[in-house]
Formats: structure tokens, sequence, C-alpha cells
């Protein structure tokens, strides 16, 4: 009986280890989505003049992850480390917007600050 008591034990300590500490449930993206000019990445920070709320995904392997933004634009996603690829679901008259960064990378352990930008194809190919 001591010993099925002990290896009940040993079970129970073993996966509480085993799920406790995952790297994938802390990893993920958080910042904003914004509407406007996208941006040249220059290094310096860039400023959110028009925050979105709208739906895009992120997806990796065949698995479609859905992000949403809030009415400020604020955005908070858990994802497992990987590379990305961002992309809204709607389509504006023939066109389909374009969304900045298109691919992104999630470090395990981390939990970066990304803002995306986003701009119709239209806008983005129209002259100043």
């Amino acid at each position: 009986m001591k010993v099925v008591a002990a290896f009940a034990a040993a079970v129970t300590v073993a996966f509480l280890v085993g799920t406790a500490a995952s790297p994938a449930a802390s990893s993920g993206l958080h910042g904003r989505v914004c509407r406007g000019p996208l941006p040249v990445d220059t290094g310096a920070p860039r400023t959110c003049a028009n925050p979105q709320h709208l739906v895009f995904y992120l997806s990796r392997l065949g698995r479609r992850y859905v992000v949403r933004s809030t009415a400020n634009g604020a955005y908070a996603v858990a994802l497992p480390p990987g590379i990305y690829r961002a992309q809204l679901p709607v389509h504006v008259g023939f066109t389909r917007p374009v969304l900045r960064p298109a691919s992104v990378r999630v470090r395990a352990g981390h939990n970066d600050r990304l803002d995306f930008f986003f701009q119709s194809r239209v806008a983005a190919g129209a002259p100043r």
C-alpha cells in the first residue's frame, strides 16, 4: 500500500512540475494596432496617432490564432515560440489591406511589445 501511495505522489509531482513552467505559457506579443501610413523602419520609436479596433490573424504551421484589439488599439496574445504570418481577414473593395510587419517572431519565455500598422493597398500606393 505504501508503494502505491509513493508512486501516486511521484506521478502527481512529475505532472505538476512538467506543466508549471511551460515556456509556451509565458510567450507572446502585446502592443497596439494603428491605422495610417506604413512606417519605414528607421530604428526610431513609432507613434500610434490613429489606434484601430480590429481582428487579425497570426498563423503558424497551419494553425491560426485570432487576435482582437481593443477600442484604443491594444492587443495581447499568448503564443508558442516560432515565426508567424500576420494577416487581416477582410477585403476592402478589390484589395486586401496591408498589415505590417507581415511576419513576426515569438521568442520562448518572452512577452515582447510589437505594434502593427494597417493601411489599405490603394492608399499605400497613392501619391502623397
